[in-house]
Parts: C-alpha cells; structure tokens; sequence
C-alpha cells in the first residue's frame, strides 16, 4: 500500500515538475513575445510620431497657402466690385452723352430746317414780287413800243413827204438808230423771259444752292448785257445831239431867211456848229427839215412825246427804289433807253418846226459845242441834260448790278461755307454716335 503511495506521489511529483517547467517555457516565451511587442510599439510610435510631424508641416503649409489664396480672392472680389461700380457709372456716363448728342444733333437739324424754310420763303416771295414787277414793266414796255411805233409811222410820213433824193439819202441814216434801239431792246426783253422762265422752272426744285447758283448766272448775265448796251447807246445818244444841232441850225437858218435880224444873229451859232458837226451827220440831217404844211402833224407827235417822256420818267422814279433784281433793272434800263428815240422832237414856240423843248435849241446846243455867241447867256439844252442823265442813271444801274452781284456771290460762298460746316458737323457726330453705339453693344 505504501508503495502505491509513493508511486502515486513519485508520479505526482514528475508531473508537477514537467508542469513547472511547461510553465517556465511559457512565461519566456510570453515575456520574449512582450518584449518583441513592445520594440515593434515603439517603432510603430516613432513612424507616427513622423507622421504626424509631417501631417503637421503640411498642414501649416496648406494653412498659409489657403490663407493666401483667400487674401487673393479678397482683392479680386473688392476689384471685381469696383469694375462693376466703374460700368455702371461708364454706362451712365454714356447714356448721358449719346442724350447730349441726340439733343445737339436735333438743334441743329430745326436750325438747318428753318435756315432752309427762310431761305424758300425769301425766295418764294422774291420770285412773286419779281413777277409782278417784269408784269408792269412788260405792260410799260409794250405801251411805250406803242407810242414809238406811232412816232416812228408819223416820222416816215413826214420823211415821204420830201423829195425822192432825200428821201434815198437819209432814210436808212435816221432809221438805223432807231431800229438798232428796237432791235436790242426786243432781244433783252426775249432773253428776260427767257430767263424768267428758267426761274419759274428751277424755283420748284428743293436744291438751293442751285437755285442760287442760277440767281448769281442770271444776275452777271444781265450786268453783261447792260453793259454792252451802254457803249452803243451812248454812241447813238452823241449822234442824235449832234443830228438835232444840226436840224435846228438847219431850220433856224431857213426862218433866219426871212427875218434878217434873226439871220444876223444866228449866224455865228450856225456856222460854230456845222465846223463841229461830222459831214455824213449832216448829209443824213438834211432831210429833217420839216415843211409847214406839216406842223400840225409835228406838234400832235410832239404833245404825245413829252406825256410819254414824262411817263417814263415818273415809272421810273417810282420803281427804283423796289426793283432790285438785275432782270427787273434791265428791263428798266431797257425802257429809259427806248425813249431816247421819242422823245427827239418837240414842238417850237412859234408852232412852225419841231425844236428841243427849251425854245432855244440853236443857241444852247451851240453852248455846249464851244459857240462864241451863246456862252455865258443860256443854260444849257434841256434834251442834252435829259440824255446826259439818262446815261448816269443807265451807268449807276450798271453798277448797282455789279455791286448786287457781288453781294450775291459773297452772300452764297457764306452760305455754302455754313452749309459745308454743318454737313461735316452732322457727320462727326453721326460716326461717334455710331462708335459710341457699337461700344455700347460689344459692352
């Protein structure tokens, strides 16, 4: 039994030996493996701990960077801010601008408007009262033609009544003047209606420097032909007051014939004025001596000259003041002209020939030719002065034309100055209108 015993303790000793020892082997390899545990831990800490410094510099680093990009996006904002503020305040502007341009251009365009209505309406109430006045100026031309046909008809009888020699001899010599005069007057009375027809048909045109163009052509055109009728003119005006010396030389010779002291007393003025008398004057001259038998017919022809003449000259002084157009002025140099030839015989004081109006057209035409007898005793002839002034006025007319022209001509270069200065202006503003608008619309 105690053996048993013994084995069963032996056993139970072994057993407990081979378990402490398992036991050992154990708690090594435990503390070995804690040991391993704790080196890898403390590994595993210092990666960390490099990690996290790192994490740490890239978190400060991407902290400065955001706060950098912030501070940008702050600056770009607050200039986005103020670009919007500087547009708006640009469109304004602008808007402002294109109103001021707009208004100007309308100004300016009621200004041209109205410069250009003005302008019709002067020249439409130009046109009528330039009408009206070639109207009676027609009608005073057409009657004074008239008149001049009747003296001319009674002048030709007078002439028909002398010899055939005569008649041959002087007839074409008396005539030519008068026929001349007739002759240009008709071709300046056809070439006013002709203009005043070019008138009425460029008056409806809209152009107006056209219109005035044709007004300042018109106007040198007519100054042209007063001027080449005051040369010829004054030629015939010489002519005539050298035939009518003559012819009443010739007939107070013929009436000193039968008053011998008359004779006596002429006789001087008679031969100072045939010296200054050309020789064809005085063989176209000879044939205007009229014969008693026709005195009543003179002095009829003689009355109805000095009304005409008279009537001429009234028109002539009423119409001055308002004609001013050269049409209008040259139809009126026209008809004072024309009366030169009417007005060439008036009846003498004794009812016998038809003599200047003054009574002593011997002595005073011998006057004015340098006669030893009449100077310093008579005024000058009546006739003579009246053609003399005739010829001023014709001269002064002349002049006037030339100076409206001129006038004309400056005030149209004005005018096409202003014209030219709008027109540019009206185009400067219309491209920077348009510059402005295209702008506009890109912004």
């Amino acid at each position: 039994m105690e053996t048993s015993s013994e084995i069963e303790n032996s056993l139970s000793r072994k057993s407990e030996d081979s378990d402490d020892i398992d036991l050992n082997t154990k708690v090594q390899t435990l503390l070995e493996r804690i040991e391993k545990l704790e080196g890898e831990k403390e590994h595993i800490r210092e990666e960390f701990g490099h990690q996290r410094a790192k994490m740490k510099e890239l978190y400060l680093q991407k902290e400065v960077l955001s706060d950098e990009v912030i501070s940008e996006v702050k600056k770009l904002s607050s200039e986005l801010d103020e670009a919007k503020s500087q547009l708006v305040v640009a469109g304004f502007r602008l808007e402002s601008d294109l109103q001021d341009e707009k208004r100007k251009c309308q100004e300016e365009i009621a200004s041209l408007q109205q410069i250009v209505q003005e302008t019709v309406e002067e020249s439409s109430t130009s046109r009528s009262k330039y009408e009206c006045e070639m109207k009676r100026l027609r009608r005073a031309n057409e009657r004074l033609e008239s008149e001049l046909h009747e003296l001319r008809t009674v002048v030709q009888q007078h002439q028909q009544q002398g010899t055939a020699e005569k008649g041959e001899r002087d007839n074409a010599p008396m005539l030519a003047p008068g026929v001349m005069l007739s002759a240009v007057t008709k071709t300046l009375a056809r070439k006013v209606v002709s203009q005043l027809g070019a008138d009425a048909s460029s008056a409806s045109q809209d152009n107006l420097e056209d219109s005035m163009r044709k007004v300042n052509k018109y106007a040198q055109e007519d100054a042209e032909v007063l001027r080449s009728l005051v040369i010829p003119l004054e030629e015939e005006i010489q002519a005539l007051k050298e035939k009518l010396r003559y012819t009443d030389q010739q007939l107070r010779k013929y009436e000193g014939d039968k008053d011998d002291p008359v004779k006596w007393s002429e006789e001087p003025a008679d031969t100072s004025c045939k010296e200054n008398v050309p020789l064809a004057v005085q063989n176209d001259t000879t044939s205007d001596v009229v014969s008693p038998s026709r005195d009543n017919s003179v002095n009829s022809s003689g009355n109805k000259t000095n009304q005409t003449a008279s009537s001429l000259e009234t028109d002539g002084h009423q119409t001055q003041p308002v004609t001013n157009s050269p049409k209008a002025n040259a139809m009126i140099t026209s008809s004072s002209l024309s009366e030169i030839e009417v007005t060439s015989t008036k009846k003498s004081p004794d009812g016998q020939s038809p003599i200047p109006a003054d009574g002593g057209g011997s002595e005073k035409d011998c006057e004015s030719v340098g006669s030893p007898v009449s100077q310093g005793k008579q005024p000058p002839c009546d006739m003579c002065s009246n053609y003399e002034a005739q010829l001023v006025r014709a001269q002064q007319r002349a002049r006037e034309l030339e100076k409206q022209v001129a006038t004309q001509e400056r005030t149209v270069d004005r005018y096409r100055e202003d014209l030219a200065k709008e027109s540019d202006f009206r185009k400067d503003m219309e491209e920077k209108w348009n510059e402005k608008k295209e702008e506009h619309k890109i912004q």
